[in-house]
């Protein structure tokens, strides 16, 4: 993986280029991963995948308020929070530049988590990460989860080592992976004073041995929308991605993949309160499935439908064209 702070410069490009050209000779079966946040220059023969976490468009779904990334800025509201405040369009808007620039010549991948980034449970339940695991997980592109993010670990004090440059809030996100209740939560032996971070030391800190155990435990869940993923066609990185409702500062938000005569529909309400959406789409509903999520009220009018979806509610479906 590489950083890339000036994605204009063709000199930078034509170095990667090159080492693109050797990486597929003589490693076809690999892929290189940029951390650029420009697909239209990473994936401009550079790379396959770009990590495209660092602009304003990311920032509108998960980690908009300073409170949450801890920043020491106030910017503005996440539209992955239950209080309902944030703008889906905003990210849509600079999203859909880059992804219809690219779709024919790489992947982008809009990570869920990372080193430099506080973690997703910062403040939100189970119930509000299952949901952002299954919007990135139906999302174009390859996805990446930051360890311990699949079992709700937590975002520790910021009163920590100053290690590799784990200033804050990188320290807190970047606490040894916690594996059971055990000594240093099963991640090492080794007396505490010799950890390289210190371990969650909360008495009902989350850890993989006792999600694995209970069936409706967020790694379970995690588990299901990953294999959803690997199974379905229109799941695919490359499967269309195609808006069906998407309005300015309006919830739920809707958006349809498909490839051939494969569609997965799917429709996404953070807030908590109920919403409500009208769309057309050239979509056969009538025989929907519902593949994860909790089934909605949805009624034809037309040639339109309306969508009920409940507070904090989403909906995965598989369905076939009209």
């Amino acid at each position: 993986m590489t950083s890339f702070s000036a994605p204009s410069e063709e000199g930078t490009k034509s170095f990667w280029r090159e080492i693109r050209h050797i990486f597929d000779t003589e490693y076809p079966q690999g892929f290189m991963i940029a951390e650029w946040s420009y697909p239209e220059s990473a994936l401009d023969g550079c790379f396959h995948v770009d990590f495209h976490h660092w602009f304003d468009g990311y920032n509108d779904l998960l980690q908009k308020e300073s409170w949450r990334i801890l920043n020491g800025r106030s910017e503005g509201h996440s539209f992955f929070d239950q209080e309902g405040k944030g703008n889906i369009a905003n990210f849509l808007q600079k999203y859909l530049k880059q992804y219809l620039a690219t779709r024919d010549k790489g992947y982008i991948s809009l990570p869920l988590g990372n080193h430099d980034l506080a973690r997703l449970a910062n403040q939100r339940t189970d119930n509000e990460l299952e949901m952002i695991f299954a919007f990135l997980l139906t999302m174009p592109g390859v996805p990446f989860i930051y360890y311990g993010n699949e079992i709700g670990m937590r975002q520790l004090s910021s009163d920590l080592p100053h290690v590799e440059g784990a200033y804050k809030p990188r320290a807190g996100a970047r606490t040894p992976m916690q594996w059971a209740k055990a000594k240093n939560a099963g991640f090492s032996t080794a007396t505490a004073d010799k950890l390289y971070l210190p371990v969650d030391d909360a008495e009902n800190f989350p850890n993989v041995a006792e999600q694995e155990r209970a069936p409706d435990s967020l790694l379970n869940r995690v588990r299901k929308l990953i294999q959803l993923k690997k199974q379905e066609k229109a799941l695919a990185a490359y499967a269309e991605f195609v808006p069906v409702f998407a309005q300015e500062n309006v919830y739920p938000f809707i958006y349809a993949r498909a490839a051939g005569d494969e569609v997965i529909l799917v429709i996404l309400n953070p807030a908590n309160w109920p919403a409500e959406a009208e769309f057309a789409c050239n979509l056969d509903l009538t025989g929907k499935e519902l593949l994860a999520g909790q089934d909605l009220e949805m009624v034809a009018k037309g040639d339109a439908f309306t969508v009920s979806v409940p507070a904090q509610g989403y909906a995965v479906y598989k369905c076939g064209i009209a």
